[in-house]
């Protein structure tokens, strides 16, 4: 939660004020935490996001503009925000990016 307080003040030689408070919900961005390799070209992406954060793993094998991002899986956060994408297959690229990011399930550009 970020809250944010602040005192206004008002009218015309009344020295009146008042306290304002706003307070909002966060999600923090979901964010990679350890990638293991298998023995089998695939990959294992353990991450990190809000809790019950739905996020979207997207990859792609050129970073040259414009980059063309394909979504792989989507999944959801514990309670705690721990969330993992298990054997993500990569023997089939000779490279191979990958980028995480929270769902809002918006098309991605």
């Amino acid at each position: 939660m970020l809250r944010a307080r602040g005192r206004a003040i008002g009218a015309f030689n009344t020295g009146s004020s008042g306290l304002i408070e706003s307070v909002q919900a966060v999600l923090l961005a979901p964010k990679f935490e350890r990638i293991e390799k298998l023995d089998n070209d695939t990959l294992t992406l353990n991450c990190v996001g809000a809790p019950n954060q739905s996020c979207l793993l997207l990859a792609t094998s050129n970073l040259a503009p414009p980059v063309q991002w394909t979504p792989i899986a989507t999944n959801t956060t514990d309670s705690h925000g721990l969330l993992s994408f298990p054997s993500v297959e990569i023997s089939s690229f000779p490279q191979r990016f990958f980028r995480l990011s929270q769902n809002r399930g918006e098309p991605e550009p």
